[in-house]
């Protein structure tokens, strides 16, 4: 487990498992209230695309891409049709 996104439930997204159209990244299907992904502004539906500067498509690719992170992460995610940045410390 990650503990900067400890709270979040993730799904990974495929071309049979899309989510609004999305095929590729993480899905965050949930997010517990008080939990470190709920202080740092995660939210159910949020798609988590790039952790660190690397896609992410599966928990393994997050797993590599946080590996190095010395518990920071530049996530960028997508919101509706939104694309924000969120760095976590």
């Amino acid at each position: 487990k990650l503990p900067l996104l400890k709270g979040a439930t993730l799904k990974e997204l495929s071309k049979k498992q899309p989510y609004q159209g999305i095929t590729k990244g993480l899905l965050i299907t949930d997010v517990q209230a008080n939990s470190p992904a709920a202080q740092v502004g995660l939210m159910g539906g949020d798609i988590i695309l790039a952790v660190n500067k690397r896609k992410v498509t599966s928990i393994a690719d997050l797993n590599k891409a946080t590996a190095l992170s010395r518990n920071q992460l530049l996530i960028h995610l997508q919101r509706g049709q939104n694309f924000l940045y969120l760095v976590i410390k």
